[in-house]
This record gives C-alpha cells, structure tokens and sequence, in this order.
C-alpha cells in the first residue's frame, strides 16, 4: 500500500483537488436564478365553457423550470448550456420559498381573474365586476412592515382607496405634498379585523415603500351567458394570461380550429385586455419548437413608453427562434400582439 501511494501520489492529490472542488461548488451558493425548458399546458385541462360547439380547440400556455440562488456548479454548467438562462437576482428581491410560492399561487389567481373578464368582455358577455380592492402583489426586502403578500390594503393615511385612487398614487402624493415626510400609514384587512401599518419611504430605493399592489375583483357571470367551469392549473405566475383569454374567446365564440393546429404563447394580460411582458421568453420558445407547435403570440407591452421594453420579449422570442432552427427544423411563427383584440384578429387570419 505504501508503495502504491508513493508511485501514484500526483494522481491521488489531483483527485482529492477535483472532489473538494466539486463539492464546495455544490455547497456555494450564488445569487443567480436559472430557468429551462418545461412543457405546455393545455388550456382545456382547467377552463372549460359549458355548452360550446368548438372542436379541435388546441390552445396551451407555456411553462419553464425556475431555480432561485442556485449552485456555483449549476451556475457553471447553465453558462455553458446554450438552452438556459440565468439571471441576477435583483439586491432587494425576496427568493424564498415561502414566499415564491406564494406570489406564484397569487399571480396565477389575478391571471385567471383577468383573462375572464377580458375574454367575456371582449366576446360580447359584459361581466359586472366589482371592485374589491388592492391585495399585496409583491414586497421587496427592504419594505419596513411585516405586511405579507395577499393581504388587502384599503386605505392610505386615511383616506380610502378606489380604483381611481390607487395606492401608488396616493404613496407618491403624499411625498410630493410633503417631501420631508418619512412614512405613509396603510390601513390593511388581517383577519376580520383593520390594523394600521407604518410603510416607510426607502432612501436607497428612490423614496419607494417596497410594495406591489393589484386590482381584486368579484366577477359573478349572469345566468344567461355560457357558464365557465375552471379550476387551478399546475403551473404558478401571470403568463398563462393571454392564452387563457384567447381559448375562452374561442369557446365563448363557438370557433372552431383545423385539425392538427396547435397554439401556443405566453404574456399577463390585465382586466382590460392588454398585454404584459413576462421572463424566461426563449426557453418558452425552445418549449414550443420541440412541443411542435405551429403559431406562437408573444406580448408587445403598451404598458410602458420606452419601445425597447415594450418588444422586449418579441425581439428575445426571434432570438431564441433563430438558435433553435439550428438545432431543429421547425415552421414555428411568432406573432406579436398588443392586446387580446389583437390576438383574436391574427388568429382569424389563421384559422
């Protein structure tokens, strides 16, 4: 044995090197988060409008896998991965499970909430919504209070919120009529009860709370249209909405599809109708290519003024599309749109 480890000392050191290496880059965490191709989600398998004469009906979201604060390993290997994407996370974005979980569930709630009321609006089924109020849609870790995501904020400094006085106005007219003030009081439903909250201005972060608010409402449908039977899908976040509002358009129409056509696209969607840009748009590309998918919508946001953020993920969808071809032979076409309209008119041209 000794003379073993004397002849092959070098390759025994080498070894050891490689296997602390390894695994300290397996223990080393590094504030990046990484997604990859996932799978398609038919629409049909959650919503469903009773009674509809549609057939072929072939319209599915997108989804990706999504690691936050991964391994110096996987941080490795997902740089060198071409069909990966990794990026940094933000200094003041909230990674935990917890509370990714959280978010995810809520924000698939608020899509299906949206993509309703834009598909029956838009179908010629006006719903009468009513307007519930502002729940916490995202807190930063810098925020001063221990609000938690989903609670509902009513007031600001006292006066009552409504959808035409919104929090972030009211947050940032309150800094603006007194500059020298610190904090804002929030009046927030916990329980069966209202408490009040200090919502502290954060010098570093350009005077901001740290919060995220987003419209609730209750959206019954009237007996007389075409009832939706729906449930929760599999997959968590906002960017099934577009596609949820166009396959309801199309039930609620009664429009049927060739055989074999096969949609797919991604992008929120707000109550009104409009588009929403979202991350991870190449992987859900790659998705759709190897899913064999014929015709992909991708959001043009209006939402924003700078036209760069607002073909952001057109141009990394024709990116994306464009490396892929490499790999595999694809008819794949991508559609940008603005709103659900707009979706609804390309559709038409293709059916």
């Amino acid at each position: 044995m000794k003379y073993f480890f004397k002849k092959q000392w070098i390759w025994i050191l080498c070894f050891g090197l490689l296997t602390s290496i390894t695994i300290t880059s397996l223990l080393v965490r590094v504030k990046y988060s990484v997604s990859t191709p996932a799978t398609l989600t038919s629409i049909d398998t959650y919503m469903e409008i009773e009674g509809s004469e549609s057939e072929n009906i072939d319209i599915n979201s997108v989804s990706v896998y999504s690691f936050n604060n991964i391994s110096l390993f996987n941080y490795v290997v997902s740089k060198i991965n071409p069909f990966c994407g990794l990026e940094d996370l933000p200094e003041n974005l909230n990674t935990s499970d917890d509370y990714s979980a959280s978010q995810g569930s809520l924000h698939r709630t608020l899509s299906i909430q949206n993509s309703v009321i834009a598909a029956y609006n838009l179908a010629g089924y006006p719903l009468e919504k009513t307007f519930i109020g502002y729940c916490v849609s995202s807190v930063s870790t810098y925020h001063s209070s221990d609000i938690k995501i989903n609670e509902y904020v009513t007031k600001i400094d006292g006066i009552k919120l409504s959808e035409e006085y919104n929090p972030n106005d009211a947050i940032k007219y309150a800094k603006e009529t007194d500059p020298t003030r610190n904090y804002v009081i929030g009046t927030v439903i916990r329980g069966a009860k209202e408490v009040e909250l200090k919502f502290e201005y954060n010098k570093d972060n350009n005077n901001k709370i740290g919060l995220s608010f987003s419209r609730v409402y209750d959206y019954p449908i009237k007996e007389e249209y075409p009832q939706l039977e729906k449930s929760l899908p599999n997959s968590y976040g906002p960017s099934a909405g577009l596609m949820q509002a166009l396959y309801l358009y199309v039930k609620l129409k009664n429009i049927s599809f060739p055989q074999g056509l096969k949609i797919s696209g991604t992008g929120e969607i707000d109550e009104f109708g409009y588009v929403g840009i979202i991350g991870s748009c190449k992987q859900k590309i790659y998705t759709a290519v190897y899913s064999d998918v014929d015709y992909f919508f991708v959001p043009i946001d209006m939402h924003y003024t700078d036209e760069k953020i607002q073909e952001m993920n057109y141009l990394e969808a024709k990116e994306a599309l464009a490396f892929i071809s490499i790999f595999k032979r694809t008819n794949l076409k991508i559609i940008p749109v603005r709103s659900l309209e707009e979706a609804v008119e390309e559709l038409e041209k293709i059916i």
